[in-house]
């Protein structure tokens, strides 16, 4: 299939408002039913439309909040959470008119900004912090109406290497099975502490999707985002593949095993007038 590059982005505009992907099941890309208008309240809006809320707050900042290093010791990363200022942060947010607001809560270092006694028995390791840092930035910009939304990677700390031995984290295109179980366990405990307080997560390094989440059998895409949304199932949830193969609208799109399709890559396809499709359960 050969098609123009005005032609390309034409049907490419046309089908990011047409086409969803559905995590949890096939993968099989489905026509998006009319949208409704926005619901006046986020915690009633139909899980389809979760993110509406994002459209009224316009914009907002992403920060990331992260140690040095895996070997930083435990006494100085509390000292350097315990030096966060929510307050003077989310005036700062205000004044700028910034309508949410996102913050890691670690990343490959295994250092967490937020208590998570799942995670320190799991991992076999104590780098949470004693202060929960993503409530007090809650409590600061909820006066100010601002929302809250975190950001975690989808695999183990990478640079922890007793916490990945612990976690059962093996990376690349695997199933990880274990791991996932006790990942999901780490996330619903920090959700569920939440609540409502958090709108919104974003799972970066879902580098493997159809080895590790496109499965008809837990864990995968569904229990995942469930875990996310324990104590909150209006929670937006992303998942960041992260870079693609890439293609030119002059040749056909080639999409490259091991990882035959992911969310954008489908979308991209479909927006050039083809369906893709993964396993079906």
């Amino acid at each position: 299939m050969r098609t123009s590059r005005r032609g390309f982005l034409q049907r490419a505009s046309a089908a990011a408002g047409a086409v969803v992907a559905w995590p949890g099941g096939s993968g099989v890309l489905r026509a998006a039913e009319a949208v409704p208008p926005l619901s006046p309240d986020p915690a009633e809006a139909p899980p389809s439309h979760r993110a509406d809320w994002m459209h009224r707050a316009k914009w907002g900042i992403f920060m990331h909040y992260l140690a040095a290093g895996a070997g930083l010791p435990v006494a100085e990363w509390n000292r350097l959470i315990d030096g966060v200022d929510a307050e003077s942060l989310a005036a700062q947010l205000e004044s700028v008119g910034a309508g949410y607001f996102f913050i890691t809560l670690g990343q490959n270092s295994g250092h967490y900004l937020a208590p998570n006694a799942v995670y320190d028995s799991l991992a076999g390791t104590r780098k949470c912090s004693r202060r929960d840092l993503v409530a007090d930035l809650y409590a600061a910009l909820a006066r100010r109406k601002i929302s809250l939304m975190v950001y975690l990677p989808a695999g183990a700390p990478d640079r922890d290497p007793a916490a990945m031995k612990q976690l059962e984290w093996k990376k690349g295109p695997y199933r990880n099975a274990a791991f996932q179980r006790k990942w999901q366990q780490v996330i619903a405990e920090w959700s569920g502490r939440w609540g409502p307080k958090v709108r919104g997560w974003w799972f970066d390094g879902c580098y493997w999707p159809n080895a590790m989440y496109r499965a008809c059998v837990p864990p995968n895409f569904r229990t995942f985002a469930e875990a996310a949304r324990q104590g909150n199932p209006a929670s937006a949830v992303a998942f960041n593949p992260g870079v693609f193969i890439p293609f030119s609208p002059r040749r056909r799109m080639r999409i490259s095993p091991p990882e035959k399709s992911t969310t954008l890559t489908a979308c991209a396809a479909a927006a050039a007038g083809w369906t893709a499709r993964s396993s079906t359960c």
